[in-house]
């Protein structure tokens, strides 16, 4: 019975303890410079642990490169808010869905999504990670509601937890609603003809 009161004793001294976690150092983004996607603009909030981007997207899909750098290996928990503006090359482009896949090289799980902006999107699905290769896979899909037009922005954010110091790329997909494939596709069989 003696022991019973001490593993109950420990149980609730441990729940009540802080959960120990990774203290952010450093952080770094960038777009990897082949013009799908730039980066406008990046900040960090060490108090709510939030990385906020906003980029430009030509085409897809886009990469953005990242890391953060941590005092231990314990696991921080992050929100990555990502506000990405519709400036699409080829016309009519119009976003219906969004998807979002991220690479790390070391385990992580992806915790929560939403869709600020617009507000009538909804996560569709979060896929866990799973390891391939040296890097581990895990990814987002956002649906639409109301179309995101040529000069619109979306607003895509998810919360990841990760073990320690890590690297990772987001690549940013952004799927054009049926009509504009059909006249993209009209548009290169004309330009074929005239060849």
């Amino acid at each position: 019975m003696g022991r019973l009161y001490v593993l109950v004793a420990a149980a609730v001294l441990a729940a009540a303890l802080p959960i120990a976690r990774a203290e952010i150092i450093g952080w770094d983004l960038d777009d990897d410079g082949d013009g799908a996607v730039i980066l406008e603009w990046a900040a960090w909030d060490a108090e709510t642990y939030t990385l906020y981007e906003g980029c430009t997207q030509y085409w897809w899909p886009g990469h953005l490169l990242g890391s953060f750098t941590t005092d231990t290996e314990e696991d921080p928990t992050v929100w990555i808010r990502n506000t990405v503006y519709n400036e699409g090359d080829v016309e009519p482009l119009i976003w219906t869905d969004f998807h979002i896949n991220v690479y790390m090289n070391k385990p992580f799980t992806i915790l929560d999504a939403v869709v600020p902006d617009p507000s009538d999107w909804f996560v569709q699905q979060i896929v866990q990670p799973t390891q391939q290769g040296m890097q581990w896979v895990g990814s987002v899909d956002y649906l639409g509601g109301t179309p995101i037009y040529l000069g619109e922005f979306g607003q895509f954010d998810f919360q990841i937890s990760f073990l320690g110091s890590i690297n990772y790329c987001l690549e940013l997909i952004p799927t054009p609603e049926p009509a504009s494939l059909t006249l993209l596709a009209l548009g290169l069989s004309l330009l074929r003809r005239r060849q």
